[in-house]
């Protein structure tokens, strides 16, 4: 009998960035990380309050073939490529502009970054 999901994969571009990010930034525990031979490396994060789930930090490479890893790493230049959702509590505006400042411009958290859209908007809305 199936119990529960316990692992996922979100493929990005950088393993130390990403969990850095995750565990910095998010909150997130570290899991696992090991180099397992050929240069592969599978580095884990998990919440803190689910430690069942754990979140794979993959780059696209083995065990995917080179069109599919090609692909992936098209779709992550991109911004195309699928992630997961989080819940949170009292702060879901701000996690959107964290992952939005962060991941989408591949930058450390920045108010103006994160927010610049909208101060723009307020801005031309004032005039």
């Amino acid at each position: 009998m199936i119990t529960n999901v316990s692992l996922v994969t979100l493929y990005v571009t950088d393993q130390d960035e990403a969990k850095r990010f995750y565990v910095d930034v998010l909150g997130f525990a570290e899991g696992t990380d090991v180099l397992m031979g050929d240069g592969f490396r599978w580095v884990t994060v998990f919440h803190p309050d689910h430690p069942e789930l754990e979140v794979t930090l993959m780059v696209p490479g083995p065990p995917l073939d080179d069109d599919m890893a090609s692909a992936v790493r098209r779709s992550l230049a991109d911004g195309t490529m699928g992630g997961f959702g989080l819940s949170t509590t009292g702060c879901p505006n701000r996690l959107v502009g964290i992952l939005h400042g962060c991941l989408h411009h591949h930058t450390a958290y920045n108010e103006q970054t994160a927010w610049g859209h909208r101060h723009d908007t307020e801005t031309a809305a004032a005039a």
